[in-house]
């Protein structure tokens, strides 16, 4: 049974037993006195389930030990102070004796829970497979933005994140397609390239040793370059918020570059690619849940020379490649290429180097430079130049500059990817065209 569908039966029984001590609390409106003892027993039996499916069970047969023992000190403490809260509203006398008892052993256990964890040892958060694999040729991404192709296919390693496959690192080319409105661009990763996404993770076949080498690297080679490459990935991740698990008894904390998660007993408090909201069980939910936003992040990392990066995340694609850095978020792309950048979305452009600067939109336009400025609005063309300031009202003239220096700003940008800086003269001779001298 999958992690995803334990925790949402173990939210379930969590939910459950809840109405279940609602139930109790209005057990003499609903003509239910006479079942109280046995609502409670039900109420307990629900929760002990909903930790006990909750074991964790990733991490081998010590791990599940511990995460055994943490859940039972979970249930007993919670259980305890639920009691103790019930106690106040009629409880019988059978289940007020188990109050500090519960809670006591709670305790213990929550001690013992934390000895076992740290005899076991943490897991991993990242191991790598040394069984080579080959990935066949063809798509291994695609979306609305963005594809990324493994041309030719390549082999290479799998990687687990605390035990589930998430990545692997291949030695072969991959190329990335990002479609933006200022243009289509291609990235080209090179090896040795880390693919971190779960679908792709699942893919792939054993192969050899001696077939591995088909791949210009020894078996052995690769292996180290993996190794190493990994090392510093978990040092990388580290420094910059990878990925942390903390397990208490009563408290579990994990913490990616995705999703922020604390859970304390039913309740869960969740900042990620779901949306920022309060769960309570499967069914409450407070917060800017979304469900459409539950695309899976994806993410591409060529160690070869030109280095280059691509992360894929719900409403938000980033890139780095050969000094080029690249946004996408909500429609509007961001492009940064040395002193320079570009902000390009559907009704806007802007365009800032140490030359000048210029901002298009729909209906209006400012061009700054050293002794120049022009504001166009609606129909009115404001002209400073040297000190000295013309303004005019002409409808086609102001139409004309916002087509025509839009069209240029817009080439300008597609330049930027190429890595020619902002022209400033090509913008002056377009405006003496329009304006004259």
């Amino acid at each position: 049974m999958s992690r995803l569908r334990r925790r949402k039966i173990g939210g379930a029984l969590s939910t459950a037993a809840l109405l279940l001590a609602v139930v109790w609390l209005l057990r003499g409106p609903m003509l239910l006195a006479q079942y109280g003892d046995q609502i409670i027993l039900g109420v307990l039996i629900l929760y002990l389930a909903a930790n006990l499916v909750s074991i964790e069970t990733r991490f081998g047969v010590g791990w599940a030990f511990a995460s055994l023992i943490g859940r039972l000190a979970r249930f007993l403490f919670i259980s305890g102070i639920m009691l103790w809260l019930l106690s106040f509203f009629g409880l019988s006398d059978p289940f007020r004796m188990l109050i500090l008892p519960f809670i006591i052993a709670g305790l213990l256990m929550g001690m013992a829970s934390m000895a076992a964890s740290s005899l076991v040892g943490r897991p991993k958060m990242l191991d790598l497979r040394k069984t080579p694999f080959y990935f066949e040729p063809g798509t291994i991404y695609s979306d609305e933005r963005v594809t990324v192709l493994l041309p030719d296919g390549g082999y290479g390693f799998k990687v687990r994140r605390y035990g589930a496959e998430t990545a692997a690192i291949l030695f072969s080319s991959v190329v990335a397609e990002i479609e933006t409105e200022a243009g289509k661009f291609n990235i080209t990763f090179r090896p040795p390239v880390m693919v971190r996404g779960r679908d792709f993770s699942k893919v792939g076949r054993r192969v050899s040793k001696d077939e591995f080498g088909e791949s210009g690297f020894s078996y052995a080679k690769a292996l180290g370059e993996a190794s190493r490459l990994l090392t510093r990935e978990v040092s990388r991740r580290r420094i910059v918020g990878g990925y942390d698990l903390v397990k208490l008894p009563f408290v579990h904390i994990e913490s990616s570059e995705y999703e922020d998660v604390v859970e304390v007993g039913p309740l869960r408090i969740v900042s990620g690619i779901d949306g920022d909201y309060v769960e309570f069980g499967p069914f409450f939910k407070v917060g800017s849940y979304e469900a459409s936003r539950r695309k899976r992040p994806f993410s591409v990392v060529g160690y070869g020379e030109p280095k280059a990066e691509l992360t894929v995340k719900p409403y938000r694609v980033t890139a780095s490649w050969d000094g080029i850095d690249l946004e996408i978020r909500n429609g509007q792309i961001k492009i940064v290429v040395g002193e320079s950048s570009a902000e390009v979305s559907s009704d806007r452009v802007r365009l800032s180097s140490p030359a000048y600067s210029i901002e298009i939109g729909e209906s209006g336009m400012l061009l700054t430079m050293p002794d120049l400025r022009l504001v166009v609005k609606g129909d009115s063309i404001s002209l400073a130049f040297r000190g000295r300031v013309k303004k005019v009202r002409d409808p086609e003239l102001a139409s004309r500059l916002l087509r025509e220096l839009g069209e240029v700003t817009k080439n300008q940008v597609l330049q930027l990817f190429e890595g020619f800086p902002p022209d400033p003269f090509e913008i002056l001779e377009r405006i003496e065209d329009l304006l004259g001298e």
